[in-house]
């Protein structure tokens, strides 16, 4: 019986064991992006044939979109069936690697290739005036708990205030972020219509990432339209 298997197990396989990654979504899919290193094996195509690509000796892990998707499972037992001793399915699939700003190949461009690391951070519990003589002339800090979780952000006349003031007090909660997994030509276009100039990139789980300007992304996307001239979206 396949083993399903996470995205921690899935790199450790890779480390340790030299596993063999195997995308099983239609070309259009594995061509926009697909995880790096990964070969490409459509479930509709996977037979004997096909399958004498891989190599028996080594860890065989498949993969397909999300958790949504049935293509890994259905081909994971195909494998099996056709002799391969050690099959993963990589649940989460695609999607998650994404979300986390893992490495991947393709055509796509996505917020993760474009985020500015250099954050301004701060605890719930700092002072206010503390913030403020670290922030270099920068009106934003990005309010983190111990695993960096975004627990909030502070901006503009809210950083004016006392000296003595606990960032918990006049951080804004609830704020908008986005995944690394995103297109940058779909998340610019919300941006743009929005009047959002900046947003807040996290994982899945809410760590904080960086953040993307939309002038930069913009401009990285008209550069990456003029390189991959009819490349899938």
């Amino acid at each position: 019986m396949p083993t399903a298997i996470d995205r921690h197990e899935v790199q450790r396989l890779l480390r340790e064991e030299n596993a063999q990654l195997v995308e099983v979504l239609p070309q259009k899919e594995y061509e926009w992006a697909h995880l790096a290193g990964a070969v490409h094996l459509p479930l509709k195509d996977l037979n004997a044939t096909t399958a004498a690509r891989l190599e028996r000796g080594r860890p065989v892990i498949v993969y397909c979109n999300n958790t949504e998707c049935d293509m890994s499972p259905r081909a994971a037992w195909r494998l099996e069936r056709l002799g391969f001793p050690a099959v993963y399915d990589y649940v989460a699939g695609k999607m998650d690697w994404l979300s986390y700003g893992l490495p991947y190949e393709g055509n796509a461009l996505l917020v993760g290739d474009l985020v500015r690391r250099d954050v301004p951070t701060c605890s719930v519990g700092d002072r206010l005036g503390d913030v403020r003589a670290k922030l270099a002339g920068q009106d934003l800090v990005v309010v983190l708990d111990d695993d960096r979780v975004v627990q909030g952000l502070v901006r503009g006349r809210a950083l004016e205030g006392p000296d003595e003031a606990l960032v918990e007090e006049v951080m804004r909660f609830g704020i908008t972020t986005v995944r690394p997994s995103e297109d940058v030509a779909t998340l610019t276009g919300r941006m743009r219509r929005a009047g959002v100039e900046r947003i807040l990139v996290t994982s899945s789980d809410g760590r904080l990432l960086g953040l993307l300007l939309r002038a930069e992304a913009e401009a990285a996307l008209d550069r990456h339209r003029a390189q991959h001239v009819g490349a899938e979206p």
